[in-house]
């Protein structure tokens, strides 16, 4: 019997070892090894990752809002340095704040072209800065004035400070530090006061440029005009005589302690 009569010819579109025709597909494709997917197929159940999060990629940049401050060149700074994801609590930031720009400046120049332009901003963060350091220098010195003012000179004030700080307990002491660095009319009442309780300690009188009315006065002229108790009168006087001696009661300042007597009515 001939081959093709037994059925020993392969049937038309069947390959050796291949798949028959209508039959199930191999599991491998030619060229695959055994348990490979197919090219350009996803294993099922796994997910492809986002390419920012490919290795080597970089991470995204989170931007920083920053509270506006009124300045618009500060603004204008602040809102780049932001966008560069630089926190106000990072260290080259807390050194700007200080006045000093070195690491802002290292920090955004090794930022690369995701800084590009950063000088112009810099430049406008650090006239911001000059001139706020301006305005709180200008103020310091005008609540010193102030002061000065109110007890008679700035050498009148470090010998009052010198004596506070011998004399205030620790509680006294960092109330009356608080209220003079206020600035406002409070910073120039506590510098009276102490003035007032070194001169009683020590009998030394200055006369001061401005008056602040104490808390307790009730409407009674302060300072050098405040009518005296016998007490505050022996007090005075005697602070008078060790100041200028036998010639005190032929003064003008014995004179105006006298008035300031006769008018107390306690």
């Amino acid at each position: 019997m001939s081959e093709a009569a037994a059925g020993g010819t392969p049937a038309a579109g069947d390959q050796p070892g291949g798949t028959p025709a209508g039959g199930q597909p191999n599991a491998n494709q030619p060229g695959q090894q055994p348990g490979q997917q197919p090219a350009g197929q996803q294993p099922a159940g796994e997910v492809k990752p986002d390419a920012g999060s490919e290795p080597g990629s970089e991470p995204q940049v989170k931007p920083v809002k920053y509270e506006a401050t009124g300045n618009v060149g500060l603004d204008m700074a602040l809102e780049f340095i932001g966008g560069l994801g630089i926190k106000p609590d990072d260290p080259a930031m807390l050194a700007a704040e200080a006045g000093d720009f070195a690491q802002l400046e290292a920090l955004m120049r090794g930022l690369g072209d995701k800084a590009k332009g950063y000088e112009r901003f810099l430049a406008l963060g650090k006239d911001a800065y000059g001139k706020f350091a301006e305005e709180q220098k200008a103020k310091a010195q005008a609540a010193k004035d102030a002061i000065f003012n109110v007890v008679g000179g700035e050498e009148r004030w470090k010998a009052v400070q010198e004596w506070a700080k011998a004399n205030a307990e620790d509680g006294e002491r960092e109330a009356v530090n608080a209220a003079l660095q206020s600035g406002d009319i409070v910073s120039r009442a506590v510098a009276f006061y102490l003035n007032h309780r070194f001169t009683q300690a020590t009998g030394t009188v200055v006369e001061p440029a401005e008056r602040v009315a104490r808390p307790d006065a009730g409407g009674k002229p302060s300072g050098g005009n405040a009518p005296l108790s016998p007490r505050e009168y022996a007090s005075e006087v005697s602070a008078l005589r060790t100041r200028l001696g036998s010639k005190f009661e032929g003064s003008k300042e014995y004179a105006q302690l006298q008035a300031r007597r006769r008018a107390y009515r306690g």
